[in-house]
């Protein structure tokens, strides 16, 4: 069962996540969470670096700005009592 894609319950296709910033597909949750380190997800932006990320998030989203994970997270938080 090793490496297969998740099928539903209630479809008879795989199902997998689509990485918004390298467009692959991957079937484990928090598998891409380098690329995501590159991510504004207010943006939509995808950036070269991670410090560029982080630049661009203290200048316009310093309120949403997880400084642990490097990411810009809607619901600050939720996520800070959830993985911190």
């Amino acid at each position: 069962m090793k490496n297969k894609q998740f099928v539903r319950p209630t479809c008879n296709k795989p199902w997998c996540f689509t990485c918004v910033v390298c467009s692959k597909n991957y079937r484990k949750w928090g598998s891409h969470s380098d690329c995501y380190t590159r991510f504004c997800d207010f943006c939509q932006t995808v950036y070269d670096t991670p410090e560029e990320l982080k630049e661009h998030a203290e200048l316009w989203h310093k309120k949403n700005f997880c400084e642990i994970c490097n990411m810009t997270i809607r619901v600050i938080k939720k996520h800070k009592t959830n993985y911190h």
